[in-house]
């Protein structure tokens, strides 16, 4: 098990509670809901940061955030805050035009699985094909947005909006 610490500034409210040490399962993604009426940063202690691990924000449009940190590995402090309207927000580890980081994830396909279920973060509609290693086709279905379906363990290529995916489940 590893231990987390949601920290935020101003009104933001999370949910696991901020301020209190929560726990998550090494390797399992960590998964919570932040309440702003801004548009959110999420950004991890230095040192979990440089394993360039996934951070996933979604916008609910419902003035809430749900937040996904793929498979912890270490203790971690998390810290939220509100961007203004203004805020440019680009990939993590990317420069922007100015030269600057940040540690946000723009629209972007994501495919990833864990736990015996397959998940995928759509940016754009799509189809999504899943095949075995030898070719065959186990699932082929329209996808846009967030989707998730069980995915039986073992390793298969999934291909979603022309790219393909190396998938260990």
């Amino acid at each position: 098990m590893r231990a987390f610490t949601l920290n935020t500034e101003g009104a933001i409210t999370t949910d696991p509670v901020k301020g209190l040490i929560h726990r998550v399962k090494t390797h399992n993604n960590l998964t919570f809901k932040v309440f702003s009426d801004s548009p959110i940063s999420v950004q991890l202690e230095q040192d979990y940061s440089s394993l360039e691990r996934k951070i996933f924000i979604t916008d609910n449009k419902d003035g809430s955030y749900t937040v996904t940190i793929m498979q912890v590995i270490s203790d971690m402090q998390i810290y939220i805050s509100a961007l203004d309207a203004k805020s440019t927000i680009i990939t993590y580890g990317d420069a922007g035009d100015d030269g600057s980081t940040g540690n946000a994830v723009i629209a972007a396909d994501a495919v990833w699985a864990s736990s015996g279920t397959l998940f995928v973060q759509a940016a754009s509609p799509g189809t999504l094909s899943v095949y075995s290693l030898t070719g065959q086709l186990i699932k082929q279905v329209a996808v846009s947005g967030n989707y998730s379906a069980a995915l039986p363990k073992g390793l298969y290529i999934v291909q979603l909006n022309g790219k393909a995916y190396k998938i260990v489940n």
